[in-house]
């Protein structure tokens, strides 16, 4: 599901199958089961969804705890980010568990059983859709989850910046200085400052 005219750059297809359902989805042309680490790749997935599957309840994808490191990643080995809806933790399960979507647009993760109904993706070489607004002369401040801050040149670089990395919820970029400060999931307020431009993406509804 291309549709770059419709502002859409994931590519995601379904399959219906009791069989190994990775090997499926390269047999396709996927790199495997699909990433969806951001609020605007699960809407694009909740759709396909929605119009392949008449009835689903848990739909795989492309994530999984993983034992050696006791934690769970997206297969294209990017975070989960802490904000993605309704995360469990499951350190501890002796099995391999895959995520998996619900008809709600939660995402959890299954005990490992080969499933009936994926999402297939591809996990490299798409550009990355990020959709959110822009206010001026306004800071983020009491900010409770700062990643890292960057050198640009411009504000469109900071926002782009904020687009590629799936746990960025904001970013400030100040003109007099140049910088780009990258803010996660969590809380802040934003007040004025003649010097910011702050960038604020969609979150998870």
């Amino acid at each position: 599901m291309i549709d770059p005219l419709a502002g859409t750059l994931f590519d995601f297809g379904t399959i219906t199958t009791k069989q190994n359902f990775e090997k499926l989805c390269r047999k396709k042309g996927y790199d495997g089961l699909a990433v969806i680490n951001s609020p605007e790749a699960l809407k694009v997935a909740m759709k396909l969804a929605k119009q392949d599957f008449r009835d689903f309840s848990k739909i795989f994808i492309g994530l999984r705890y993983r034992p050696e490191t006791r934690s769970i990643a997206w297969d294209d080995g990017t975070p989960v980010a802490s904000d993605t809806p309704e995360m469990s933790d499951v350190v501890g399960n002796t099995k391999t568990p895959y995520g998996r979507l619900s008809d709600e647009g939660t995402v959890n993760l299954g005990t490992g059983l080969v499933p009936g109904q994926a999402i297939c993706g591809m996990h490299k070489n798409l550009a990355t859709e990020a959709h959110g607004y822009t206010v001026h002369g306004q800071q983020p401040v009491g900010v409770s989850s700062s990643l890292f801050q960057i050198s640009v040149f411009s504000y469109l670089e900071c926002a782009v910046v904020c687009g590629q990395d799936n746990r960025c919820k904001a970013a400030e970029f100040k003109t007099n200085e140049l910088t780009c400060a990258i803010f996660g999931p969590g809380s802040y307020d934003l007040d004025a400052n003649s010097n910011s431009i702050t960038y604020v993406r969609n979150r998870y509804p």
